[in-house]
């Protein structure tokens, strides 16, 4: 058996921090987790040789069926990005819509 070391008051020197306390409670039960479960959005594809090639990746990712990704902007690819982002794709510049996709990608 080890002993147990007694509990060192001194001042904690400059830069050094006080270990935290564990958890009163198991966090895992305490309900869903916040964040992605997963790799999500652009974390989980390849960037394209172009932004509009990104978008169009981002949309395969999240089903929203661009159709091939090619690079181009196309009609596919402009219903698809209306699929996801709904009126709010509208007047969106390609890094503003990849930016949004984003977003929304990972607040599912």
């Amino acid at each position: 058996m080890i002993p147990e070391a007694p509990e060192d008051d001194r001042p904690l020197a400059f830069g050094e921090t006080e270990a935290l306390p564990p958890p009163l409670h198991d966090t895992n039960q305490l309900g869903p987790n916040l964040l992605p479960s997963g790799q999500c959005g652009l974390s989980a594809i390849d960037a394209g040789s172009s932004p509009v090639m990104t978008l169009q990746r981002l949309l395969q990712e999240g089903d929203f069926a661009p159709g091939a990704a090619d690079g181009m902007m196309g009609p596919r690819t402009r219903q698809a990005l209306q699929r996801a982002l709904g009126d709010s794709a509208t007047g969106l510049t390609v890094t503003e819509a990849i930016a949004a996709l984003d977003r929304a990608l990972c607040a599912e």
